[in-house]
């Protein structure tokens, strides 16, 4: 018996002291107050100038303590306390992070905080205008506004301040404002405040800066009054000095350049606008290019340039446009590459390239050009006996009211003619006039015509299409509206040099949208993304 109850006494004292340490480590798995009831948000809501937070609730905590931030609690904007498991902050700043921070508080302990992620309250509904593309370069950007009175524009990157924008009456009236000397390829944040009060905000990126390649003049630094009279023939001669093996120029957008003496060149030439929200340069002209006699050019370029009248020259003095050219080649025994219009409008010419010497254009290209108003001598012109042509290519471009086209008759020889995703209308004049003109030209590269529309002639029924001397003309997809109709043999009624060309079965008025007003938008599938100038669908 006694021995039973040594074994009892002795076992007790095992489990005593398994009940101890067991009872240690129960003690130790409590762990500390925060591991016992710190609150876990579970649900963060907010909406305009408010912030609403959900939370568990723990055994033993009887309030709640909230406190919010907007530099990660080295201040505190807000502190409170609640006995329920949410809480709404209200009455606080638009387009703001704010921390939170909650903690349990119990009868004789508090737990740690528990710290949520930033939250951020909505944007002020502003009346900024989002910028699109065609509000932002490189430099530069345009904020505009709508049914707003604003005092200023905060300009900021990266939370640094970059410029305060004090708003005029001239501004506001505009409804927009240019924000100059930006750094490409940069984010930008305009913020918006009337009185003193934040009212949004607006955010952009700049685009890269255009590349040029070779010497560069860039000419946008210049005010409008310093750029009018700038392009004369001593600028010229000084910059050919300066870069004989040529030179872009890039001229500013919106900025009116007079061509009003004629300005001969003897080296390559790039004139382009450059990045701008003016849109295109204009050259008023009341002359023309020209190359030095003998010259030998590789390369004469003209990009993203608006070509009208000038005031010394203007449209309506005669049946002429004025009587000017952009290039009136005079001078004998000149050669160039490549005459290159790119992306330009032309407007108001007697013609737009007339060579009236022994002159050599080895390739002349006009891509994604609009012309329109011009006379007599057309769009291209060989109009002397040593003249010489090697590939004409028109592409993506409109040829509106134009007496003549392409005239080759007497230059002893050009290579070849491509006329592609071309929309001409009102061309040639009269019913003598040929849409190419290449008489007595054998043309061995042959002419094509290819995913092209055309519309009536200018000031006659009926019009000519193409004579040469027996040139291959190949035509592919090339359509015609239903009142372009071609000249007859007064004797046979046969046509006269017609085009192969398909009848669209429609007249120009209802293929296009506004042809007397040169919109020539399409709709019809068979034209859209498939016929014409691309800018019309």
């Amino acid at each position: 018996m006694k021995k039973n109850i040594k074994l009892s006494l002795s076992g007790l004292l095992v489990l005593s002291l398994f009940g101890l340490f067991t009872g240690c480590d129960d003690e130790e798995n409590l762990g500390t107050p925060d591991r016992l009831f710190r609150p876990v948000v579970k649900e963060t809501t907010y909406s305009g100038t408010w912030i609403r937070v959900e939370w568990d609730k723990y055994e033993g905590a009887h309030l709640f303590n909230l406190q919010l931030s907007v530099d990660s609690f080295e201040t505190v904007l807000h502190d409170v306390e609640t006995d329920t498991t949410f809480y709404t902050f209200e009455d606080l700043d638009y387009d703001t992070n704010y921390q939170l921070r909650i903690r349990s508080m119990g009868s004789s302990l508090n737990s740690d905080f528990f710290v949520g992620e930033n939250i951020k309250t909505s944007d002020y509904p502003t009346r900024l205008v989002t910028p699109g593309a065609e509000d932002v370069i490189d430099n530069r950007a345009r904020i505009k506004w709508t049914e707003a009175q604003y005092d200023s524009l905060v300009v900021s990157r990266n939370d640094t301040l970059v410029a305060t924008v004090v708003l005029t009456e001239a501004d506001h009236a505009a409804g927009e404002v240019i924000l100059s000397q930006l750094t490409p390829e940069t984010t930008f944040v305009v913020k918006a405040y009337s009185g003193g009060e934040y009212m949004g905000k607006k955010s952009f990126t700049t685009v890269p800066s255009q590349l040029f390649e070779g010497d560069v003049v860039d000419l946008r630094e210049l005010t409008e009054e310093e750029s009018y009279e700038l392009l004369t023939q001593t600028y010229i001669d000084e910059l050919s000095a300066l870069y004989p093996e040529g030179f872009t120029m890039v001229l500013s957008g919106g900025t009116t350049y007079s061509l009003s003496t004629g300005l001969q060149l003897s080296t390559s030439v790039r004139f382009v606008t450059g990045l701008s929200l003016k849109g295109f340069a204009i050259m008023a002209v009341a002359n023309n290019f020209d190359l030095v006699a003998d010259a030998q050019v590789g390369a004469l370029k003209f990009e993203k340039i608006v070509f009208t009248d000038h005031p010394d020259k203007p449209r309506d003095a005669d049946g002429n446009f004025g009587g000017t050219y952009i290039f009136n080649f005079g001078n004998g025994g000149a050669v160039v590459g490549e005459l290159n219009f790119e992306n330009c409008d032309i407007r108001y010419k007697r013609g737009v390239v007339r060579m009236k010497s022994a002159t050599t254009i080895d390739k002349f290209v006009m891509n994604n050009c609009f012309v329109d108003s011009i006379a007599g001598y057309g769009v291209l012109n060989f109009d002397h006996d040593a003249s010489f042509g090697g590939d004409i290519i028109v592409s993506n471009s409109t040829i509106s009211h134009t007496q003549k086209f392409i005239v080759a008759r007497k230059t002893p020889s050009i290579h070849s003619v491509t006329i592609e995703h071309v929309t001409a209308c009102f061309m040639p004049n009269g019913s003598g006039d040929y849409m190419l003109d290449l008489e007595n030209k054998e043309v061995p590269g042959g002419v094509l015509i290819k995913n092209s529309i055309f519309g009536p002639a200018w000031g006659s029924e009926t019009s000519r299409g193409i004579r040469s001397g027996g040139a291959v003309v190949t035509v592919d997809k090339g359509f015609r509206t239903s009142d372009q109709k071609w000249s007859t043999h007064t004797e046979t009624n046969e046509f006269l040099y017609p085009i192969d060309l398909e009848d669209f079965g429609q007249p120009s008025a209802e293929v296009f949208a506004d042809p007397s007003a040169n919109d020539y938008s399409v709709s019809d599938p068979a034209l859209v993304e498939r016929v014409g100038d691309p800018r019309w669908w």
